[in-house]
Order: structure tokens, then C-alpha cells, then sequence
């Protein structure tokens, strides 16, 4: 693949606006680059051939410090004339770093199938992704979206890095290790935001903007809803982006989100036809098969970034040795990072703890799985399944409950007899749960 210099994309960009709408997203991310404004630290433009090529791809410079990882961690964005030409890059040696996971960011619809193929071609999978799901493209643009008022008893005001904490949790994905330095790096280089306050200063509807141009994490406060406000915060952001320059903004809305279809239409919003547009994501994830170098059969490792969690640290220096030589690495883990103390309990020894008034011991379901998954700080699709299953299976557990029935502290066992995953609520810490 040839790494484009920005000559080279400034020579890209006339052919890229006669492109729309597929070509919209690679537009908008190398304007930013050429205009030095809302870019990502870390990436590179890459095409199959220049100047007539036929697939523009931005994704991750190779063990890059300064790469900021999107929520998934590896992503890579691409855009694709003809699919003929994305059969043929994507099985270049020099593509993607297949040896980690892969993220494929929207991507069209209709090239879909060729990266999911590739993907299980080398063994991975993503179990997270509907067959059937898609996002539907919209286009706004201030000279046909109409104008939502404000409702009294709310102003709207400045989202900064202060807000981010609170942003990842209300994210249904906010879970993942990179969320929050992701949204933090979102406001504090200022890419562009519209939110909406109530007056004692709370952030209850916001809406974000993303490195490709999209208007992307909008959120309203259930407690807020029906009130227009999401219409108030896309209308905000539109006016916003175009001020400085993007006359047309886009947002994308997963096909099963009718009230989210629903305020767009209000607005009056231009949505694509599906049929002819629409995106989709894949994760290449799970089991990697890649050739060793003295060997000429091919070896199966799993996923290194979740194997040996709870390895001896005597022992820890001959795995990670092996990982390393099967091309495995996990930067979410430092050379330094503390060692798990092992405390062993025996009901001889220990001390009961009173349950304090207003809380009973309750019964932990399955229902409760998705609360379990969201609050712990690696929850992701994967480990839902997880605790779903030690739940459904009644492996044992404990959990604290209100009066009115929440649950607000928990802890689990897992199969190797490990009491894990305990957790309390901010809100009832030192309590003694």
C-alpha cells in the first residue's frame, strides 16, 4: 500500500467530492489533516495505487506512540470505488496489522462481504455484530433542517474533558478499556460538541463530533426525554460544523433505533436510501492463524490480550517470551503493573460483617448480567456472555440490595474457585457491603 504524503492528498480531494455520499467520511478525515483541525494522532492514508486508485483506506500507523485508539481499540476507516479493488488489497501482505484485532469502522454496506470473508479467511470472527444490522445514513444541512427551540428551564453550554467520565458511562458501550481517553481526547483538542444544560448545570442531551465527520454519541437523560432536546443538540452541531467549514453534516443510525429515526426525520434530515448506502462494522476478532518464521505449517494461538489472566508470576516471563514470538502483545498491560495479592478465607477466621438497615441479601439472575457488565471497567460483549453464563449455571454469588429492589453491591465465583468481579456503588461505599 503507498503511504500518501498531503501533496498527494490535496491532489485525492476533487475526485473525493464528486463521490459522494460513499466517499464522504475519507473526504471529511483528509480535509481535517490538510486543514490541521479535528485530526487523529497516530494514522496514515494509504491507497492501493496513485493517483487512480482504487481503495483509500486511513488506519493506524504501525506501532505508533501517539496513536490514540477509538473506543475498539485498532481501527481502520476505508473507502472503495469498485470492489474488485478491495478483493485485491485486502489480501496484500502490507493491508492491515492482521496480527491484532481489527476493527473496520463503517464501512459500506455493499463491500461488507468482502472484509467479513478476509476476516474468517483468517480465522476471526465477530460475535458481537448482527448479520442483519446496518446504519442509516442521514445529511443535514442548515438550508433545509428546521431550527428546535429550546425548551425554558434549559440553556445550551460547553461540553469539556470534565464531562467525559460521565459521557462513557452513559455510553451502551462505554465499558471498554479506551472509551474514556477516547472522549477525553475529543474535548480536549476541542472537536466540535453541542449540549444542553438544565439550570443547576447539569449536562442531560449532548451530541458529539468524530475525527470522519460524523455526528456521532448523541445522548439524552431518560429523565429528559420527549422534550426535543436531541433535535436542539443536532441542529446546534450542524450550525456549528458549517460555521467552520463542513457545510453538509451526517450522522448514522443503527436501523433498529426508531427514536433516534424518528428525530432526524423531525428535523428534517436527508436520509439515504439503504439500498444504495448504508454502513456497516465488523471487529476481526477471536483466534488469529499466522505463519511462524521457521516453520512452513501453520500454528493456532488465541487471543493473547485475555489468556493467563491469573498466571504465577514465577511463571509469567516464559509465557509472555511466547507470545511475543507468535507475534502477540498487549499494551494495555505494563512491564511494571502490580501483581494480584492472593488472600485466602476461612469461615474459622474471619469476622461476619452486619448487614446495615435498609439492605437485604438478594438472589443475583440472569437479568442482572447486563448491570454486572456495564460496571466493571473491561465489560464488553464477550464478558456479558460470560457472566451470563456462571449465572444462568447458578454458580454461587452474593448480592446486596435496596428496599426498592437494586442492586448495589455483588461479588461472584468463577470456575477455579475464585471469589471475583466484587463491586459496590459509589453511592454505598463505607458502608461495610
Amino acid at each position: 500500500m503507498i503511504v500518501l504524503s498531503n501533496k498527494q492528498l490535496e491532489e485525492l480531494l476533487p475526485s473525493l467530492a464528486e463521490e459522494h455520499p460513499k466517499s464522504r467520511q475519507l473526504e471529511t478525515m483528509v480535509v481535517n489533516r490538510l486543514e490541521n483541525r479535528w485530526t487523529w494522532p497516530g494514522t496514515e492514508f494509504v491507497v492501493d495505487k496513485f493517483p487512480d486508485f482504487g481503495v483509500l483506506m486511513c488506519r493506524p500507523i504501525k506501532d505508533s506512540p501517539e496513536y490514540v485508539p477509538w473506543p475498539w481499540g485498532y481501527t481502520v476507516t476505508i473507502y472503495c470505488r469498485n470492489a474488485a479493488a478491495l478483493e485485491a488489497a485486502i489480501r496484500r501482505e502490507d493491508f492491515v496489522n492482521w496480527t491484532q484485532e481489527v476493527l473496520f469502522w463503517a464501512i459500506a454496506a455493499d463491500i461488507f462481504p468482502i472484509v467479513k470473508q478476509r476476516c474468517e479467511e483468517l480465522g476471526g470472527t465477530d460475535p458481537a455484530f448482527k448479520e442483519n444490522e446496518h446504519a442509516v445514513v442521514h445529511l443535514l444541512e442548515p438550508s433545509y433542517v428546521s431550527k428546535s427551540e429550546l425548551p425554558d428551564g434549559f440553556h445550551l453550554g460547553q461540553i469539556t474533558e470534565a464531562h467525559a467520565k460521565q459521557i462513557t458511562s452513559e455510553w451502551t458501550h462505554g465499558a471498554g478499556h479506551n472509551c474514556l481517553p477516547f472522549f477525553r481526547y475529543l474535548l480536549r483538542h476541542k472537536f466540535p460538541s453541542s449540549g444542553v444544560f438544565t439550570h443547576d448545570g447539569r449536562l442531560v442531551a449532548y451530541i458529539l463530533y468524530r475525527v470522519d465527520g460524523s455526528m456521532t454519541h448523541g445522548f439524552v437523560n431518560p429523565d429528559y426525554r420527549r422534550l426535543g432536546l436531541y433535535q436542539v443538540v443536532n441542529y446546534d452541531l450542524m450550525c456549528k460544523t458549517a460555521a467552520l467549514g463542513q457545510p453538509v453534516s451526517y450522522a448514522s443510525v443503527r436501523s433498529w433505533n426508531e427514536a433516534s429515526l424518528r428525530s432526524y426525520d423531525k428535523l428534517g434530515a436527508k436520509r439515504i436510501d439503504p439500498t444504495l448506502y448504508s454502513l456497516k462494522w465488523f471487529k476481526d476478532k477471536i483466534t488469529r492463524k499466522m505463519q511462524t518464521v521457521h516453520k512452513t505449517h501453520t500454528v493456532v494461538w488465541t487471543d493473547k490480550t485475555c489468556g493467563d489472566t491469573s498466571t504465577a508470576t514465577d511463571c509469567f516471563p516464559i509465557i509472555r517470551k511466547r507470545c511475543e514470538e507468535l507475534g502477540g502483545s498487549d499494551p494495555g498491560w505494563s512491564e511494571n503493573m502490580s501483581r494480584g495479592i492472593i488472600h485466602l478465607l476461612r469461615l474459622s477466621d474471619l469476622v461476619k460483617s452486619e448487614l446495615p438497615g435498609g439492605f437485604h441479601l438478594g438472589e443475583i439472575t440472569e437479568a442482572h448480567a447486563e448491570q454486572i457488565n456495564r460496571e466493571w471497567k473491561y465489560g464488553s460483549p464477550a464478558s456479558l456472555s460470560f457472566f451470563r453464563y456462571i449465572i444462568r449455571q447458578k454458580f454461587p454469588s452474593s448480592g446486596v440490595f435496596t428496599e426498592d429492589g437494586r442492586l448495589v453491591a455483588y461479588i461472584l465465583y468463577r470456575s477455579d474457585g475464585m471469589m471475583f468481579n466484587g463491586f459496590v456503588h459509589p453511592d454505598f461505599r463505607r458502608l461495610g457491603l
